[in-house]
């Protein structure tokens, strides 16, 4: 089925629905303020001065029990 917006470009519905389905996701996350993180602000900061002394970032992932990357966006 082949819909009208403003009367001059054609859209699916299945355009239009996943339009309407974005829109609600941005609004969910403005709401509800996105994902949970997995480390605390003190952790965080413990693991950036840990970061800065000079270990690995592998290693502190393991001791903070959370993927490398996780650690890495600190840096």
């Amino acid at each position: 089925m082949t819909l009208y917006t403003n009367g001059t470009t054609p859209a699916t519905e299945a355009e239009i629905l996943s339009a309407a389905s974005a829109i609600s996701r941005g609004r969910q996350k403005r709401q509800n303020g996105g994902r949970k993180p997995k480390l605390s602000k003190a952790a965080q900061a413990d693991a950036a001065i840990i970061l800065a002394a000079g270990e690995s970032v592998n290693s502190v992932a393991q001791a903070f029990g959370v993927s490398w990357s996780t650690i890495r966006k600190l840096k």
